[in-house]
């Protein structure tokens, strides 16, 4: 469980990772900079949280 203080820390690293991001997409042509890509990529990836698939234990 985070704290109140973490949860303010890790949204306010969010809103400066989001603020960085538009700034990127906001150049021209920006899609055809392969290291502005990479990084897009990156701050999105950080964002999603994948699930996890159930572990079937038992076989039939």
């Amino acid at each position: 469980m985070e704290t109140e203080e973490q949860r303010k820390a890790r949204k306010a690293r969010k809103k400066i990772e989001m603020q960085r991001l538009c700034r990127m997409l906001d150049i021209d042509g920006w899609e055809q900079n392969e290291s502005i890509v990479k990084e897009v990529r990156a701050i999105v990836q950080v964002g999603k949280t994948q699930k996890k698939k159930p572990i079937n234990l038992s076989k039939n």
